[in-house]
């Protein structure tokens, strides 16, 4: 029987994003001798599809079940979930791109107006799941220098965006994610924190000039200050509206959001 204390992340990709928590689990979430910490075991399931794709498969599901829907359409997501039954799993975290392009005009809509509906569903790790949105898309994560400086602007216009994962494998100082330690999650933690701060607080693009320009948020208020509903307003607002995207990767505020206390103060620096 499966640890109760399972944790499963529904990742979009199969490659990017699962040597990413691959890394994570190696370093947040591995058994601390130290400190007799349980391993907290994570399953890493492809959704193999973009979120609107999956949006159009669930919303007329009676239970908005994701992890079912998976299960019943992939036979590489039923033999990972074979031993689970959603009891064993204690929390669900969903990671998807914004990414946009591939759409056409009518579906950019409809797709810009279904994400505050999915965010509002999937808001709960412990229920149907909780969502986190990469803008413009997981490769945002390493799209920066050793210094944390950003190697691409900060704002990306839409319809740049298919050329944008080449151009950061091009430039970006991060390439393996196998070799991420503890240092550069610090790192990746601080830039995206002071890159929600200047989405949600709407200052002017290049603002990101340390951590201690959060001043008006205390670091324990740090996730309810920038949660993914307030972000992803924030985007279309200032700048979906105008063709644009901040570019801010969400992998890092989860592991703010999951970490309280200490461990998010030694994160934030």
């Amino acid at each position: 029987m499966p640890d109760e204390k399972t944790i499963l992340i529904i990742i979009e990709g199969e490659k990017t994003e699962k040597q990413i928590f691959v890394n994570i689990e190696k370093i947040f979430f591995n058994y601390d001798e130290r400190k007799r910490a349980d391993v907290i075991p994570i399953v890493l399931l492809p959704a193999k599809q973009n979120i609107y794709m999956l949006w159009e498969k669930l919303k007329d599901d009676e239970y908005l079940d994701v992890i079912e829907l998976l299960r019943e359409q992939d036979d590489e997501a039923a033999k990972i979930l074979e031993l689970y039954e959603r009891d064993n799993i204690a929390e669900t975290y969903l990671f998807f791109d914004y990414d946009s392009q591939h759409l056409n005009k009518a579906d950019k809509e409809k797709y810009y107006q279904a994400i505050p509906d999915m965010l509002q569903i999937f808001s709960d790790e412990t229920d149907l799941g909780k969502l986190y949105i990469n803008y413009p898309m997981v490769e945002s994560l390493r799209d920066m220098d050793n210094s944390g400086n950003c190697e691409m602007h900060c704002v990306v216009k839409l319809d740049e965006i298919s050329n944008y994962k080449n151009i950061v494998g091009s430039i970006t100082a991060f390439h393996d994610a196998r070799k991420y330690d503890y240092t550069i999650w610090q790192l990746f933690c601080q830039r995206a924190a002071r890159r929600a701060d200047c989405l949600v607080n709407n200052k002017k693009p290049g603002c990101c000039h340390g951590i201690q320009e959060i001043s008006s948020v205390e670091v324990e208020n740090f996730p309810k200050a920038y949660t993914q509903d307030v972000l992803y307003e924030s985007e279309l607002c200032n700048y979906t509206c105008n063709g644009e995207v901040l570019v801010l990767c969400s992998i890092p505020l989860f592991l703010l959001d999951y970490f309280p206390g200490s461990v998010r103060r030694k994160l934030l620096g």
